[in-house]
């Protein structure tokens, strides 16, 4: 589809250090609210190693990429 991230390699977007950051910030409140939130946890140990391979630029939906490399 034309004008998606998927379309343009990623560029562009939400990027992945932005998700990342937010979904610390989300379990910096789940902490304080002592509301656990075992999904937030998954997510954001994804996209750390997603940021890990260089990939900290990309749209956050090219975290799909992990897969695709497997």
């Amino acid at each position: 589809m034309e004008n998606v991230p998927s379309s343009n390699d990623y560029q562009g977007g939400f990027q992945v250090d932005l998700m990342y950051k937010d979904l610390g910030l989300a379990m910096g409140l789940s902490q304080q609210s002592e509301s656990p939130i075992p999904m937030g946890s998954q997510a954001r140990a994804l996209f750390s190693l997603h940021k890990s391979k260089g990939n900290g630029g990309l749209d956050f939906s090219s975290v799909l990429k992990l897969y695709q490399d497997q």
